[in-house]
C-alpha cells in the first residue's frame, strides 16, 4: 500500500513539474507550433502553385540540346540554316510563337534574323521589316529594333503576338 502511494505522488509531482514547465515555455511552445503550422501551410501553397503551374513551352529559350530533341533524326549539325530547312511549317510556327513572347538565346536571335529574311523574300510586301533586316545586316540597327519589326511583321501575316 505503501509503494502504491509513493508512485501517486510521484506521478504528481512529475505532473505538477510538466505543468509548471509548459507554462514558463509556453511562448517559445506557441511559437514553435506557429512556425510548423506556417511551413505546412506555405508547403501546401508550394505545391498547389506547382500543381497550377502550366508546363513550359519547348520551344521557348531555345537550346541546341532542345532542338536535337525536338527535330530528332532531322537534326544534323548546329547550324541554324540547317535546321530552320529541316523544320516543317509547324514547327517553325511553334518556334515564332515562342520567340514572340522573348528571344532570349543566341539560337532564338538568329532564328528571328533567318526567319525574317525569308519572310521578306516571300513576302515582299513587308517593307519595314526588310529594312531592319538590311540595317541590321549591315550593323546600323540593333537587334530590338529588328525584333520589334519582326513581331509586328508576325502580328500583320499570322496574329501572333
Amino acid at each position: 500500500m505503501m509503494g502504491d502511494d509513493k508512485k501517486i505522488i510521484a506521478s504528481l509531482v512529475l505532473a505538477s513539474l510538466g505543468l509548471g514547465a509548459l507554462y514558463l515555455f509556453r511562448d517559445e511552445i506557441n511559437a514553435f507550433l506557429k512556425n510548423e503550422v506556417n511551413v505546412e501551410k506555405i508547403k501546401k501553397e508550394e505545391e498547389i502553385k506547382e500543381k497550377k503551374k502550366t508546363p513550359e513551352d519547348p520551344w521557348s529559350s531555345m537550346t541546341w540540346d532542345k532542338l536535337r530533341a525536338l527535330l530528332g533524326h532531322r537534326f544534323r549539325r548546329e547550324n541554324i540554316l540547317e535546321v530552320y530547312y529541316a523544320m516543317d511549317e509547324d514547327e517553325k510556327m511553334k518556334w515564332r510563337r515562342a520567340v514572340v513572347k522573348s528571344a532570349n538565346t543566341s539560337i532564338d536571335k538568329s532564328f528571328v534574323y533567318l526567319d525574317s529574311r525569308i519572310l521578306i523574300q516571300v513576302y515582299p510586301s513587308l517593307k519595314e521589316l526588310e529594312y531592319y533586316v538590311r540595317r541590321y545586316a549591315r550593323n546600323e540597327a540593333s537587334f530590338d529594333e529588328l525584333y520589334e519589326a519582326y513581331r509586328h511583321s508576325l502580328k500583320r501575316l499570322y496574329d501572333i503576338g
